[in-house]
């Protein structure tokens, strides 16, 4: 379902451009994402599941990158694509990566993924690896909100809404994620792969 909307909205977006997006600007932000979303993101998901459902560790560990990539993407499409046809798409979108993800995760057996993975994967390493990519992010999306509110030239800049979503989704999952793995916690074997692939 998830997979499906995102094709068909990706679509849309490609063909329907300007007139969607009513912006250059928002244009030039959306339709390469709308591109990676229907030539990477929904293959990827459609992959995981695939490969979970054949009792492949691996997919079963991917399947969340694309959930949250699909809830990044689509969350920070509600708060900023202008109003228009495809808004309750992008809402429906992002509500169900958010509750499949959290299902899923919930489902996993993590101790048993921690126990087969324990010793081989680089815990402490890819912890680091998530907590600098956390900080590097808010940084650089600190110096662009400063930059914005010492200009004069935009009271609200297009990557806005990518901005909320770093602070509020994806920045504290790494730091979260990270501070599991370096403690070798079970959840964060669990998290971290669909985390560093988000990364």
């Amino acid at each position: 379902m998830i997979a499906l909307l995102a094709a068909a909205v990706s679509v849309a977006g490609i063909i329907g451009g300007i007139s969607l997006y009513q912006t250059e600007e928002m244009l030039l932000l959306k339709v390469p994402t709308d591109l990676f979303t229907l030539i990477f993101a929904v293959p990827v998901l459609l992959a995981s599941i695939w490969l979970a459902r054949r009792g492949k560790l691996l997919g079963l560990l991917c399947w969340p990158a694309p959930l949250l990539y699909m809830l990044y993407i689509y969350l920070a499409n509600a708060i900023g694509v202008p109003l228009g046809v495809l808004f309750l798409a992008y809402v429906a979108i992002a509500a169900l990566s958010a509750y499949t993800l959290i299902g899923l995760v919930a489902c996993i057996d993590a101790e048993a993924v921690r126990q087969r993975l324990a010793g081989a994967v680089p815990e402490r390493a890819a912890g680091a690896i998530l907590v600098v990519l956390s900080v590097l992010f808010s940084l650089m999306n600190l110096a662009y909100v400063v930059t914005a509110l010492t200009s004069p030239m935009a009271a609200h800049p297009p990557e806005m809404p990518v901005w909320i979503v770093d602070f509020v989704v994806l920045a504290p999952a790494w730091i979260l994620g990270g501070l599991l793995l370096w403690r070798r916690n079970a959840l964060g074997y669990v998290a971290g792969a669909a985390l560093l692939l988000m990364g």
